[in-house]
Protein backbone atom coordinates (compact mmCIF):
# COMPACT_ATOMS: atom_id res chain seq x y z
CA UNK A 1 0.00 0.00 0.00
CA UNK A 2 1.42 3.38 -0.97
CA UNK A 3 0.72 6.64 0.81
CA UNK A 4 0.93 10.27 -0.15
CA UNK A 5 2.23 12.62 2.53
CA UNK A 6 1.46 16.30 2.88
CA UNK A 7 4.42 18.56 3.71
CA UNK A 8 3.43 18.69 7.38
CA UNK A 9 3.04 14.92 7.62
CA UNK A 10 6.34 14.42 5.81
CA UNK A 11 8.08 16.53 8.47
CA UNK A 12 6.41 14.55 11.25
CA UNK A 13 7.51 11.30 9.63
CA UNK A 14 11.07 12.58 9.27
CA UNK A 15 11.18 13.64 12.91
CA UNK A 16 10.00 10.20 13.99
CA UNK A 17 12.70 8.56 11.86
CA UNK A 18 15.65 10.86 12.60
CA UNK A 19 15.39 11.96 16.21
CA UNK A 20 15.76 8.54 17.93
CA UNK A 21 19.28 8.08 16.58
CA UNK A 22 20.81 10.41 19.14
CA UNK A 23 22.79 12.71 16.87
CA UNK A 24 22.07 16.16 15.57
CA UNK A 25 18.57 15.57 14.26
CA UNK A 26 18.16 17.40 11.02
CA UNK A 27 15.80 16.84 8.15
CA UNK A 28 18.76 16.68 5.81
CA UNK A 29 20.12 13.59 7.54
CA UNK A 30 19.39 10.10 6.51
CA UNK A 31 19.39 7.08 8.73
CA UNK A 32 22.41 5.99 6.69
CA UNK A 33 24.75 8.19 8.78
CA UNK A 34 25.24 6.95 12.35
CA UNK A 35 27.16 9.43 14.47
CA UNK A 36 30.14 8.07 16.39
CA UNK A 37 32.07 11.29 17.15
CA UNK A 38 30.34 14.49 18.20
CA UNK A 39 32.12 17.81 17.75
CA UNK A 40 31.10 21.33 18.65
CA UNK A 41 27.47 22.25 19.27
CA UNK A 42 27.64 25.54 17.36
CA UNK A 43 28.22 23.99 13.94
CA UNK A 44 26.86 20.61 15.06
CA UNK A 45 29.98 18.97 13.64
CA UNK A 46 29.99 15.21 13.82
CA UNK A 47 31.54 12.15 12.19
CA UNK A 48 29.65 8.98 11.52
CA UNK A 49 29.59 5.69 9.70
CA UNK A 50 27.78 5.97 6.37
CA UNK A 51 25.92 2.92 5.07
CA UNK A 52 24.27 2.45 1.70
CA UNK A 53 22.19 -0.35 3.18
CA UNK A 54 21.41 -0.44 6.92
CA UNK A 55 21.88 -4.23 6.87
CA UNK A 56 25.43 -3.99 5.46
CA UNK A 57 28.71 -2.87 7.05
CA UNK A 58 29.58 0.84 6.75
CA UNK A 59 31.04 2.10 3.46
CA UNK A 60 33.06 4.92 4.99
CA UNK A 61 33.23 7.48 7.78
CA UNK A 62 31.86 10.89 6.84
CA UNK A 63 31.56 14.29 8.46
CA UNK A 64 28.81 16.88 8.54
CA UNK A 65 28.09 20.26 10.08
CA UNK A 66 24.33 19.96 10.50
CA UNK A 67 23.82 23.61 11.49
CA UNK A 68 25.42 24.74 8.23
CA UNK A 69 24.15 22.32 5.58
CA UNK A 70 23.28 18.71 4.89
CA UNK A 71 26.43 17.83 2.94
CA UNK A 72 27.97 14.52 3.94
CA UNK A 73 31.69 14.56 3.20
CA UNK A 74 33.49 11.20 3.09
CA UNK A 75 36.63 11.26 5.24
CA UNK A 76 38.10 7.74 5.22
CA UNK A 77 37.25 4.06 5.20
CA UNK A 78 37.39 3.73 8.99
CA UNK A 79 37.26 5.88 12.12
CA UNK A 80 41.05 5.92 12.48
CA UNK A 81 41.50 7.32 8.97
CA UNK A 82 38.79 9.89 9.67
CA UNK A 83 40.48 11.04 12.88
CA UNK A 84 43.78 11.21 10.99
CA UNK A 85 42.16 13.40 8.31
CA UNK A 86 40.64 15.59 11.04
CA UNK A 87 44.06 16.00 12.67
CA UNK A 88 45.56 16.95 9.29
CA UNK A 89 42.95 19.69 8.91
CA UNK A 90 43.45 20.79 12.50
CA UNK A 91 47.22 21.23 12.00
CA UNK A 92 46.52 23.84 9.33
CA UNK A 93 44.40 25.92 11.70
CA UNK A 94 46.26 25.84 15.01
CA UNK A 95 49.21 27.75 16.44
CA UNK A 96 52.74 26.25 16.41
CA UNK A 97 52.51 25.00 20.01
CA UNK A 98 49.24 23.17 19.42
CA UNK A 99 50.56 21.92 16.10
CA UNK A 100 53.33 20.04 17.93
CA UNK A 101 50.79 18.36 20.21
CA UNK A 102 48.53 17.46 17.29
CA UNK A 103 51.50 16.04 15.37
CA UNK A 104 52.47 13.89 18.37
CA UNK A 105 48.95 12.45 18.62
CA UNK A 106 48.83 11.93 14.86
CA UNK A 107 52.18 10.12 14.82
CA UNK A 108 50.96 7.81 17.59
CA UNK A 109 47.79 7.13 15.62
CA UNK A 110 49.74 6.37 12.44
CA UNK A 111 52.06 4.01 14.29
CA UNK A 112 49.16 2.18 15.94
CA UNK A 113 47.25 1.92 12.65
CA UNK A 114 50.30 0.49 10.88
CA UNK A 115 50.87 -2.08 13.64
CA UNK A 116 47.20 -3.12 13.51
CA UNK A 117 46.80 -3.08 9.70
CA UNK A 118 44.32 -0.21 9.47
CA UNK A 119 44.27 1.89 6.31
CA UNK A 120 44.39 5.65 6.94
CA UNK A 121 43.89 6.70 3.30
CA UNK A 122 41.39 9.46 2.65
CA UNK A 123 40.18 7.63 -0.47
CA UNK A 124 40.71 3.89 -0.09
CA UNK A 125 40.28 1.26 -2.79
CA UNK A 126 36.93 0.24 -1.27
CA UNK A 127 35.71 3.84 -1.41
CA UNK A 128 36.83 4.16 -5.05
CA UNK A 129 34.95 0.95 -5.89
CA UNK A 130 31.82 2.32 -4.16
CA UNK A 131 32.06 5.58 -6.12
CA UNK A 132 31.88 3.55 -9.35
CA UNK A 133 28.61 1.96 -8.14
CA UNK A 134 26.84 5.26 -7.35
CA UNK A 135 23.66 5.32 -9.45
CA UNK A 136 22.66 8.91 -8.70
CA UNK A 137 23.83 11.99 -6.86
CA UNK A 138 21.85 12.97 -3.78
CA UNK A 139 21.14 16.19 -1.90
CA UNK A 140 23.79 15.24 0.68
CA UNK A 141 26.41 14.61 -2.08
CA UNK A 142 27.40 11.11 -0.90
CA UNK A 143 25.50 9.50 -3.76
CA UNK A 144 23.13 6.55 -3.75
CA UNK A 145 24.12 2.93 -4.25
CA UNK A 146 21.30 0.44 -4.65
CA UNK A 147 20.98 -2.89 -6.43
CA UNK A 148 20.70 -1.99 -10.14
CA UNK A 149 19.03 -4.03 -12.86
CA UNK A 150 20.67 -3.14 -16.18
CA UNK A 151 17.87 -4.75 -18.19
CA UNK A 152 15.06 -2.70 -16.65
CA UNK A 153 17.32 0.24 -15.73
CA UNK A 154 15.80 0.33 -12.25
CA UNK A 155 17.48 0.44 -8.88
CA UNK A 156 15.60 -0.25 -5.67
CA UNK A 157 16.10 -0.86 -1.97
CA UNK A 158 13.34 -1.20 0.60
CA UNK A 159 12.95 1.64 3.06
CA UNK A 160 13.39 1.00 6.76
CA UNK A 161 10.01 2.56 7.56
CA UNK A 162 7.01 0.45 6.64
CA UNK A 163 3.88 1.79 4.96
CA UNK A 164 2.02 1.15 8.22
CA UNK A 165 4.47 3.31 10.19
CA UNK A 166 4.24 6.04 7.57
CA UNK A 167 0.43 5.98 7.74
CA UNK A 168 0.63 6.08 11.54
CA UNK A 169 2.37 9.46 11.22
CA UNK A 170 -0.52 10.89 9.24
CA UNK A 171 0.05 9.57 5.74
CA UNK A 172 -2.88 9.77 3.36
CA UNK A 173 -4.03 7.01 1.03
CA UNK A 174 -3.30 7.51 -2.67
Amino acid sequence: MRTKLSNRNFLLTCQKIFIPFGHFASLCHQINLKTVVKGDDTKQYHMGYFRDDPQEPPCFVARNCAAIDCTITPMAENIFGAVNAYLDAMKGKCDPFQKMKVSKVQNSLKSWAKDNNFVLDVLSEAMKARNKKVVTKTFHNAGLVVPWNKKTELGYRKLIETDANTEECGGEQL
